[in-house]
């Protein structure tokens, strides 16, 4: 699921600083304008959803688990929430700050980003 802050103050610049959830929040910083609630893995200290190119056994499978839920269930979960802010907003300011910046390209989270601009 993918949570938005539509905002009502049109002079508001301020954007949202996304979080992840699993159920409850988790510490983690998306860095994405919106939250993110799924069924993740998590480590064991639950402070992070599990993610690495270098793991093996277990750990990849986790990892893969993740990779699979932000690109198949959350990038066209986002797609539809913009799509509807797009109805709900119009083009404005408070809609165009759901979209993800420069600075939201941080692993794992940049991966949803080729998926959600595909689906829009």
């Amino acid at each position: 699921a993918v949570a938005a802050e539509l905002g009502t103050d049109p002079t508001c610049a301020e954007q949202t600083v996304g979080r992840a959830f699993t159920f409850l929040p988790l510490p983690v910083k998306t860095g994405l304008p919106v939250h993110v609630n799924a069924y993740f893995e998590l480590s064991s200290n639950r402070r992070d959803i599990w993610f690495g190119g270098d793991m093996a056994g277990g750990g990849a499978a986790r990892s893969e688990w993740n990779q699979a839920l932000l690109t198949d269930a959350v990038a066209p979960a986002y797609a539809k929430t913009l799509e509807a802010a797009a109805q709900t907003l119009g083009p404005s300011p408070a809609f165009y700050r759901l979209f993800p910046t420069a600075k939201s390209h941080n692993a794992p989270w940049s991966l949803i980003l080729p998926p959600l601009y595909s689906n829009l």
